[in-house]
């Protein structure tokens, strides 16, 4: 029975982000950490080689639209290595510790994209209800996959209850708070480059009704706004029987979506 060590390194971002109702990003930050975890005996160099080097300053030739207004890089993380690689960054490893090695913003003029794009109507059925019309499609692509996402809102103050019909991933709920007034839709395992569809309707809300703005809240793994990939992952010198995972996460602060 072999003896198997671990090295994981994890890409994790967040989201903060305000978006109008044509789905166009009016304000957005994305802050993000690389971070080692290490399962092994030993002190070993870990060399990390990215697509893209870590950096505020412009690069030439740089093709991937990263664009960065802070970066911190943990104690004890060289950049470049021995070979001058701007693009590479290695770090002693600790048993068992985690170790950081880098955290970052993306520039306030980087072009984001948002893992989801949310597109909205609603439309009178009667003069006493209304039905919403919601549609959430992925922006990540294949192979990757959103455990859970859920979008809130308040309904109009009359609203006594809702009828849904859903479309799209199998696992979605869409309930409704009578004592809060609060609609809420939850979308679980939800597959990148795939959409979904909630049709809503509001009972006793009023024929001509307004809902402003809802909030988004999610986790996407697999994925990053940045577009940051870790190429190589390299321990010298090596650990036999070692396993590395390398995992990439995003995950929302407050992403406020305007429907009107």
């Amino acid at each position: 029975m072999f003896l198997f060590f671990q090295l994981y390194v994890d890409v994790v971002e967040k989201v903060w982000a305000s978006v109008a109702a044509s789905g166009t990003v009016i304000r957005a930050e994305v802050s993000g950490s690389i971070v080692a975890r290490c399962f092994f005996p030993g002190n070993p160099v870990l060399y990390l080689t990215l697509n893209t080097p870590l950096s505020t300053t412009p690069q030439d030739g740089f093709t991937t639209g990263m664009r960065m207004s802070e970066v911190e890089f943990g104690n004890g993380v060289e950049v470049g290595g021995s070979g001058g690689n701007s693009r590479q960054l290695c770090v002693m490893t600790i048993p068992g510790q985690e170790i950081s090695i880098a955290r970052y913003t993306l520039a306030p003029d980087h072009p984001h994209l948002l893992p989801f794009t949310l597109t909205s109507s609603i439309h009178n059925l009667t003069p006493s209800d209304s039905e919403l019309r919601l549609k959430l499609t992925s922006n990540t692509g294949m192979g990757t996959v959103s455990p859970q996402v859920t979008f809130r809102t308040v309904t109009p103050p009359n609203t006594a209850a809702i009828m849904s019909q859903t479309s799209g991933p199998r696992e979605q709920v869409v309930s409704f708070s009578p004592s809060e007034k609060t609609l809420t839709w939850t979308i679980s395992q939800f597959p990148g480059g795939s959409y979904a569809q909630a049709f809503i309707r509001l009972v006793d809300s009023g024929g001509e009704v307004n809902i402003e703005v809802g909030e988004l809240e999610f986790e996407v793994s697999r994925w990053v706004c940045s577009g940051i990939r870790i190429e190589r992952v390299k321990l010298n010198p090596a650990v036999d029987n070692l396993k590395k995972w390398v995992r990439y996460l995003t995950t929302s602060d407050s992403v406020s979506i305007r429907l009107q």
